[in-house]
């Protein structure tokens, strides 16, 4: 497998730690879930396959339908050195932010967005230390110390690659340590949400793929399960109400259906697609320039060899020469200037592509699953208004 959004920063060892990395996200959770090796494959020949991408936007869904907007545009821009008290802890959709203002903290001037795996990252820091320091530096603009990143852990002389992948997890990941570089107060470097994974996108695609049919109540015929009835019985590897997790298991569970083989289009990966920018605009009611929007670290329309962008970084800033900053945007949606980093996030359109086989390929009989009728909360607030309490007198 290549680097995700077609890089090519790693070496040979690299980048076969990477390709096995990949190889090894996906055996370990197709042999996690019971029957998770009938449909997932690590790869396949890319003759007899065809590309499938399903997509949503990158605002969290189930944060706004908990809180409300207003407050929950503001949880979600909350910045916060521990993981867990709100902001990056709630960027739940495969993409994560930060938010720069100015220093008296009331006006935006720039937004970051990022969907570069924490997988990726530890492979990179382990190979290629000073490209990764070098990365980390152009994203904060400033000289960057391999202490800052890799901590007091770090002797790059002595050190063996999986030594140098854990004094980078330890410093800059989640739980134990998010530094200023990529916890938005520097910098973000790539996402640490614990859902936003290729781990955890793997087990969600195992689970999607064998989760089996349903018989219709009315007519008695077996038929694809519905995102609704499908998500409960995944053990908690898909979650309701969020806008990702629903449109990844109707799909997936649809292609089992067909009877088809799935995995990871090559480059893996989270990838945006492109923004409404035509949803903002200017104090004096013009349309917003596209090219306010500079998308990076990925693949353009023009590169990639479907035609599809494959883009892992978005930045959106006003240019000086404007006279404004992002906080005199106007979105027409809302008839409102930005408030929030969140709001971007609501413009962005995000996907993954699969690659699968012809209809049929797969063999075996899907498990029938009975359902009982029972009434489904669609969305699960407990987290969430927990996070919200701690920050209560933040935000009222």
């Amino acid at each position: 497998m290549r680097e995700p959004g077609g890089l090519e920063v790693l070496g040979a060892a690299g980048r076969a730690a990477w390709s096995a990395r990949v190889s090894d996200c996906v055996t370990q959770a197709a042999d996690a879930v019971p029957g998770g090796d009938r449909y997932l494959r690590a790869a396949f020949e890319e003759e007899s396959s065809e590309v499938t991408g399903p997509d949503w936007t990158g605002l969290p869904v189930r944060v706004t339908a908990c809180l409300g907007r207003s407050k929950a545009l503001r949880l979600l821009d909350w910045h916060r050195d521990e993981l867990g008290e709100g902001g990056r802890a709630l960027q739940d959709e495969y993409v994560e932010w930060r938010t720069v203002r100015s220093d008296d903290g009331r006006r935006i001037t720039r937004v970051e967005l990022t969907t570069e795996l924490p997988d990726y990252w530890r492979v990179l820091a382990a190979y290629e230390p000073e490209t990764l320091v070098e990365t980390v530096a152009e994203f904060a603009a400033e000289k960057v110390e391999p202490s800052a990143v890799y901590g007091d852990y770090l002797d790059a002389a002595g050190m063996t690659p999986e030594e140098r992948e854990q004094a980078f997890a330890r410093t800059m990941l989640a739980p134990s340590g998010r530094n200023p570089y990529n916890n938005g107060e520097r910098a973000i470097c790539c996402m640490v949400q614990k859902s936003n994974s290729l781990g955890a996108l793997a087990l969600l695609t195992a689970a999607a793929t064998c989760v089996g049919v349903v018989r219709d109540a009315r007519d008695g015929r077996l038929r694809c399960m519905t995102c609704s009835e499908a998500i409960p019985v995944l053990d908690k590897l898909a979650t309701r109400g969020r806008g990702s997790d629903p449109v990844l298991v109707e799909r997936l569970g649809r292609l089992a259906y067909e009877g088809r083989l799935v995995s990871f289009d090559d480059p893996p990966g989270v990838y945006m697609q492109g923004v409404q920018h035509t949803r903002l605009r200017t104090p004096r009611g013009e349309a917003i320039p596209p090219d306010w929007f500079r998308f990076g670290r990925g693949l353009g329309p023009d590169e990639a060899y479907d035609g599809r962008p494959r883009y892992q970084r978005l930045t959106f800033s006003v240019p000086e020469k404007a006279g404004f900053d992002v906080s005199d945007v106007v979105d027409v949606a809302t008839e409102q200037p930005l408030r929030s980093g969140a709001e971007i996030a609501d413009l962005v359109l995000l996907a993954v592509f699969f690659r699968v086989s012809a209809p049929g390929t797969a063999t075996g009989e899907p498990k029938v699953i009975e359902l009982e009728p029972a009434p489904v909360d669609p969305h699960d607030c407990d987290e969430i208004r927990a996070h919200a309490r701690l920050l209560e007198d933040e935000l009222p």
